[in-house]
């Protein structure tokens, strides 16, 4: 497994990004959406790549987010709840968000790891684009969800934007 690779750097430099990392975390937290796999589906689409949908839900990068980073999500606010009256949790999240960054790595090298096995395409990229994205919405049911695709739609375009 190859935690140092390319999609690991297109994640950090596009999560850095306030709009990537809001319409992300509104996509995870209000849809379902993995944030972890909406920047694969950007990061395949800049590949060329179409996403295939049934390699990532049968794949070690979906049975990781399963059994690691969304439990270490979970637990992480709740400590993060539970901080507001109780400070000296401060450290115990620190670490726990850490941890989560740490799992989350080991997830997207889980899912770079898949790439070779998605087909290439001539498609124009904000076509392949919103292709990818609404496989992500696809494998959690939201594809007929039109706030969720409004979402994806806004996703899509920043994730266009040159780096």
């Amino acid at each position: 497994m190859q935690l140092q690779n390319p999609l690991w750097d297109y994640a950090l430099k596009l999560y850095a990004s306030d709009v990537v990392q809001t319409l992300c975390l509104r996509l995870q937290d209000e849809q379902g959406l993995s944030v972890n796999r909406l920047l694969y589906a950007g990061w395949l689409t800049q590949q060329h790549c179409l996403l295939d949908a049934s390699l990532l839900d049968n794949s070690s990068a979906r049975y990781w987010q399963q059994q690691v980073t969304s439990p270490l999500r979970a637990i992480r606010y709740q400590v993060r709840e539970a901080k507001q009256s109780e400070p000296h949790l401060a450290s115990l999240y620190k670490a726990l968000r850490e941890a989560e960054l740490e799992a989350e790595r080991v997830e997207l090298a889980h899912l770079y790891s898949l790439k070779r096995r998605h087909d290439h395409t001539g498609l124009l990229s904000s076509h392949l684009m919103e292709r990818n994205l609404g496989e992500i919405a696809f494998l959690v049911g939201q594809q007929e969800n039109t706030q969720c695709l409004e979402l994806l739609r806004a996703l899509g375009e920043a994730l266009l934007k040159p780096l």
